[in-house]
């Protein structure tokens, strides 16, 4: 179970560590997990926006984490803005267990996943058929969690939501503003000053869900549970326009993980 759990992390730190900048082109964020105060995860982003946006995040477990799980996951995204939000053009995500390796590419148009292809380990790849209902007016979850970046100076609270189709699945994700916190800098997080605290929750919509919460929406009612939803403070760092991830928290039955900002380049 505790590994189930850790991997699902992972999917939600892919979630919310994109970020965003104007006065140059390119920009790296490095993120470290820490379970029970033990480094486990380390993840680096980075973010063009020369003319449309890319973003890249790439992570993996370490120490003994990474003996127990040995896991890498990549996910990108590229699109464009069209009238002030986000639309993805293509989003890969691809994970690593041990060594069997997973990609699933979407394409969109206009809000639409238009192609899934799914190539596994070598394997010829495979264009499932995609249920209309499932991915009309979805985006990917990178581009979700930009456009709630991108409105929170402006609008001064953590707030969005957004339809998501991961391939098999459709659940809408909604960010709840909690208010004003001052983070201090820490031997863990960089990051010193003002920051909007809000909550994550996703929803499910339809496709293939299991009886039981599993993986991300399995840690998602366990913090319920707890008092305490996925949770993420935003925060402006110097020389950036939009606000940015600088730390996340997820409490589930096995403990407290943390996400911290640890280096901006």
């Amino acid at each position: 179970m505790r590994v189930c759990i850790l991997s699902g992390l992972f999917v939600f730190f892919g979630f919310f560590s994109p970020s965003f900048a104007q006065e140059t082109s390119v920009k790296t964020y490095t993120y470290q997990v820490y379970a029970g105060g033990i480094h486990v995860v380390e993840a680096k982003l980075r973010f063009d926006n020369a003319s449309k946006y890319d973003v890249n995040l790439e992570a993996k477990t370490i120490g003994w984490l990474g003996k127990l799980v040995p896991w890498e996951g990549s996910f990108k995204t590229s699109g464009m803005q069209k009238d002030g939000v986000y639309m993805p053009l293509e989003h890969e995500s691809q994970s690593t267990w041990k060594e069997e390796v997973k990609t699933k590419t979407f394409t969109y148009d206009d809000g639409d996943v238009v192609s899934l292809v799914i190539q596994e380990d070598g394997k010829k790849p495979q264009t499932p058929e995609i249920e209309k209902d499932l991915v009309e007016n979805t985006v990917d979850v990178l581009s979700a969690t930009l456009n709630v970046m991108r409105a929170l100076p402006e609008k001064e609270i953590c707030q969005g939501e957004a339809d998501i189709f991961d391939g098999s699945r459709r659940f809408t994700m909604t960010f709840r503003d909690k208010g004003e916190a001052e983070l201090t800098s820490s031997r863990y997080n960089i990051y010193d000053g003002k920051a909007r605290y809000c909550s994550v929750e996703i929803e499910p919509k339809g496709g293939k869900w299991h009886d039981k919460p599993r993986g991300w929406l399995s840690i998602q009612e366990q913090g319920r549970e707890k008092g305490t939803l996925p949770s993420l403070w935003m925060g402006h760092v110097d020389g950036f326009e939009y606000s940015v991830p600088v730390k996340i928290q997820v409490k589930t039955d096995y403990g407290t993980l943390m996400m911290h900002l640890v280096d901006v380049d």
